[in-house]
């Protein structure tokens, strides 16, 4: 009975001296600290793009299976139908500032769109600093937008529409539109200009 306790005995010391066991045995090496990334100018456009990019998501989430073709600077659904309002391009000049939508019909049928700032003025607005700046008027206070839109847009067509508000003060660095029947564009980016 002392021979077959000797084997095993013999075995594990074995196993305990060789040169595998006792490395494994060893504690691991600490975690090496990697140093922050740097936060340069590329690296916050990069960071603003992609924020862009998750709002557009979210856009889409809200209204399954609308077209992501058009994207532009924000994609934003229209509740209640299968349209999609791209804030399209933003220019920013001395004298205004311009505001370019498009919309598509992403639904199966015709739906209707209508966009007229005359009937609700107050509603179509471009907003900083809690501060909201008001379609233009001309000196016979005509709107100085593109003509109200009221009608039925075909599936897969699109319309575009345009509006111009007082110009940005210097310093602002985003701003959100509201243009009906759209949900809000936020957070627009002077930079995309």
């Amino acid at each position: 009975m002392r021979s077959s306790l000797l084997v095993p005995a013999v075995v594990l010391a074995t196993l305990l001296s060789t040169p595998g066991v006792n490395r494994a045995q060893e504690a691991p090496p600490p975690p090496r600290e990697l140093p922050e990334p740097e936060r340069n100018e590329e690296y916050e456009e990069r960071l603003r793009r992609l924020n862009r990019e998750e709002a557009q998501r979210q856009g889409a989430a809200e209204c399954p299976g609308c077209s992501r073709r058009g994207e532009g600077i924000q994609v934003q659904p229209i509740p209640g139908t299968r349209l999609v309002a791209v804030l399209h391009d933003i220019d920013l000049e001395e004298e205004f500032l311009m505001v370019r939508l498009r919309f598509y019909n992403d639904g199966s049928d015709p739906a209707t769109l209508t966009i007229d700032p005359a009937e609700t003025y107050e509603s179509f607005f471009v907003e900083f600093d809690g501060k909201r700046n008001f379609i233009l008027r001309d000196d016979d206070e005509r709107l100085d937008a593109k003509k109200p839109l009221a009608f039925k847009l075909q599936t897969g067509k699109m319309a575009s529409w345009w509006a111009r508000f007082p110009p940005l003060p210097p310093g602002i660095e985003s701003f959100d539109v509201v243009i009906p029947p759209a949900a809000p564009f936020l957070n627009v980016p002077v930079a995309a200009d």
